[in-house]
């Protein structure tokens, strides 16, 4: 049976992947974008969509340590406050953050940075907020399709 897998690839589907993903980021968005305004729940689940779909495009490792990070700062959050990340306000879940990003601890830190990179970076790939911050989006899109980017290293140049 197939699952929701492309042909010859192996492991957990895809979908599977980008459901889970977005369940677990959706209550965080709030926190980790910083908005100064409440996000909708609507808005949210749609930012953790977009932002499960990215990293399900790389491969199932970083899906399982995005998934950790959270477990971790889950962790962090209960042994400080008695209460899961979701059970936060975005206020007090973007001090934990911070918290845990000025933290000694390297895991804790990398946890941080882990966990609020897709979504932020599935944040300010929308058109709105581009607009918003004065980018012109179609112009920095055609920009980069100009240079071919390789992981091969040319002897000659």
């Amino acid at each position: 049976m197939n699952h929701g897998m492309r042909r010859g690839e192996t492991g957990w589907p895809t979908r599977s992947r980008r459901r889970l993903l977005a369940r677990s980021l959706a209550p965080l968005a709030p926190g980790l974008i910083g908005c100064s305004s409440e996000m909708c729940p609507s808005e949210c689940r749609t930012l953790a969509d977009d932002a499960s779909s990215l990293v399900c495009m790389g491969p199932i490792e970083v899906t399982f340590t995005i998934l950790g990070g959270i477990w971790l700062l889950n962790v962090f959050s209960f042994l400080t406050t008695g209460k899961r990340l979701r059970g936060l306000t975005p206020s007090r879940q973007a001090e934990l953050y911070e918290r845990a990003f000025r933290s000694r601890f390297m895991l804790l830190r990398g946890a941080s940075v882990m966990v609020g990179l897709p979504l932020k970076v599935a944040y300010y790939n929308r058109e709105d907020v581009c607009v918003d911050l004065g980018f012109d989006r179609e112009a920095l899109v055609s920009d980069a399709r100009l240079h071919l980017v390789t992981r091969t290293v040319d002897a000659r140049a």
